[in-house]
């Protein structure tokens, strides 16, 4: 999972052409900078054009459109100002997770994915609604490791397009103060990028897709450090060859209770109702 998710961070950093001495000098730093993280509802070249005025001010080379829609939306239209501005734009493909309910759900986002990385995206945008509260045409929820997914998952890797995870987890957990903003904000989206590593980690999905890369937006990267150590050690411990040394059925009962009772005089209460040897403590 650790090669798949640094895999995904320098693919966004090399998905648009780096300037050449020719480019008009328009860079505020000497670093290129490229903002992977843009929405906008508004799909026109004027629109689209008076960004570029920002960007050029602040020395934004370039940006990444999360909001490219479908291909019943706003895609077509975000696709034609990506041809024409190719050095300042990249575009994403957004899989709503909310229209499986239909029943065609699961063939349709394969069609979908594969037309639009033909017509040019650059990635894939997964939101929160998948493994959360989007559900299938039974009702049952649908989770981020089904495995009717994994021909989508299939999909991307062949057509080599990065999947990216950007969602808060505002509402869950502790997360519900109903009076302060930044109490349920702090730390939401690196949460949240935590339980879809998580969940695709644990559930299969990078075993059964090794090079499929995932990209986990706006939360940082120390809860990443931190799951990939707590993987590592669960993991170890709780593969299929050591998950046997913690069940209590080898558990020698009778030198347990010796050494409680030999070590532990005063400390702990005796329960000579439940017995492990000659007691449980």
């Amino acid at each position: 999972m650790k090669t798949s998710v640094l895999a995904a961070v320098v693919s966004l950093a090399i998905l648009l052409p780096a300037a050449t001495a020719d480019d008009p000098v328009i860079y505020k730093t000497k670093y290129r900078v490229i903002d992977i993280h843009r929405h906008s509802g508004i799909a026109t070249e004027a629109a689209f054009r008076a960004m570029l005025e920002v960007d050029d001010r602040v020395g934004i080379a370039a940006s990444v459109m999360l909001d490219g829609d479908s291909p019943h939306g706003s895609l077509p239209a975000w696709l034609e100002l990506q041809k024409k501005f190719p050095d300042r734009l990249a575009v994403f493909w957004y899989l709503n997770a909310m229209d499986a309910k239909k029943p065609t759900f699961f063939t349709d986002i394969v069609r979908e994915v594969d037309a639009a990385a033909k017509g040019g995206v650059r990635g894939v945008k997964v939101w929160k609604q998948l493994g959360m509260y989007a559900r299938d045409s039974s009702g049952r929820l649908l989770k981020a490791d089904d495995e009717r997914l994994d021909p989508f998952w299939a999909k991307c890797v062949e057509l080599k397009v990065a999947v990216t995870s950007h969602s808060p987890s505002t509402g869950w957990g502790s997360r519900v103060a109903t009076n302060h903003y930044i109490h349920n904000h702090v730390g939401s989206f690196a949460s949240a990028g935590e339980a879809f590593a998580k969940a695709v980690m644990l559930g299969g999905v990078t075993k059964r897709f090794p090079s499929l890369n995932f990209a986990f937006m706006e939360g940082g990267v120390a809860w990443a450090s931190e799951l990939y150590a707590g993987l590592m050690s669960h993991c170890g411990k709780r593969n299929p060859a050591r998950i046997e040394a913690y069940d209590p059925r080898t558990i020698d009962g009778k030198l347990l209770a010796e050494l409680f009772e030999k070590y532990a005089v005063g400390r702990m209460r005796v329960r000579p109702d439940l017995k492990i040897g000659r007691a449980h403590v």
